[in-house]
């Protein structure tokens, strides 16, 4: 797809799914810390919900209030490079 989707979501259920798996009882800022190294987008996939993410991906804070609101994805004919 070459849209930069559906890779760091990707990793992000990976992480949860064998802290369950594993019995690790890994805390969110645990998961997201081991997350960081493998994409910037995966601590934001991590949290579940509306959020600004800045610096490399690693300050993620929530934006609360934004359910309701509508958003325009757009995809363009070329890949970018991110």
């Amino acid at each position: 797809m070459c849209a930069g989707m559906g890779g760091g979501s990707s990793d992000a259920v990976t992480i949860r799914a064998l802290n369950q798996l594993w019995l690790l009882t890994l805390s969110r800022k645990d998961m997201m810390d081991i997350g960081i190294p493998i994409g910037s987008d995966v601590p934001y996939c991590l949290l579940s919900g509306c959020a600004q993410v800045t610096g490399k991906g690693e300050v993620v804070c929530r934006i609360w209030g934004l359910l309701s609101s509508w958003v325009v994805l757009v995809k363009p004919d070329f890949g970018i490079s991110t």
